[in-house]
């Protein structure tokens, strides 16, 4: 259940990234084409629509790369510093794949400041959307809104020694609604636990 909710909040979490990239994109575009900042030899550049093919790799692929990097792994756990290491090897990947399609496409890119405006943006909107989201998501933890619903179960003094190896996180991610003495209740008592709280995973100390 759990790796199920997490499969579907990343899926949601990458195409928030996508049409942010996008977004992102077309401003760098509109301010290199209004010429607000230039980067390169040229004084003016092409339409948005030149850049369409820039765009049609971006978004879809970015998102993915950010997944190999783990971006989307234990957002609670994790600094802005692991986050910008995270970044930044995708954004050589991205550059890797628009490289061989320049190459092998024979595809122009119009201006280098629409990209490194675009590098620029892009790493701070992704870091910026990451800790809201973070935010979100630990408010809505600590409120008991979101969570796994557990029941622990073992010896008193062997489940008493799991819940102090739990880190902060992990406490609040877990929602342990009873814990089950299996040295007096037994088994039976576990399942009728299980039944009655409709728990998603039982923890053996």
């Amino acid at each position: 259940m759990l790796s199920r909710r997490q499969e579907i909040v990343t899926l949601f979490s990458q195409f928030l990234d996508a049409l942010l990239l996008g977004a992102v994109f077309w401003v760098a575009h509109y301010l290199r084409w209004k010429q607000f900042i230039i980067w390169d030899d040229l004084w003016a550049i092409g339409s948005f629509s030149e850049f369409v093919w820039l765009l049609a790799i971006i978004m879809p692929f970015t998102p993915f790369l950010l997944e190999m990097q783990g971006f989307y792994n234990y957002p609670l756990e994790k600094t802005v510093w692991k986050s910008l290491r995270q970044i930044t090897g995708a954004a050589v990947w991205m550059a890797m794949i628009l490289g061989l399609a320049v190459i092998f496409l024979r595809l122009q890119v119009p201006s280098r400041s629409v990209l490194l405006l675009f590098a620029l943006f892009a790493t701070v909107a992704l870091l910026i959307r990451e800790r809201i989201g973070t935010a979100i998501y630990r408010r809505r933890l600590e409120r008991g809104a979101v969570g796994e619903r557990v029941v622990l179960a073992g010896e008193p003094d062997s489940m008493r020694n799991l819940l102090a190896s739990f880190t902060p996180t992990l406490r609040l991610e877990l929602r342990i609604v009873a814990e089950v003495n299996l040295e007096v209740l037994g088994i039976e008592a576990l399942v009728e636990t299980i039944h009655r709280h409709s728990v998603g995973r039982v923890i053996l100390a």
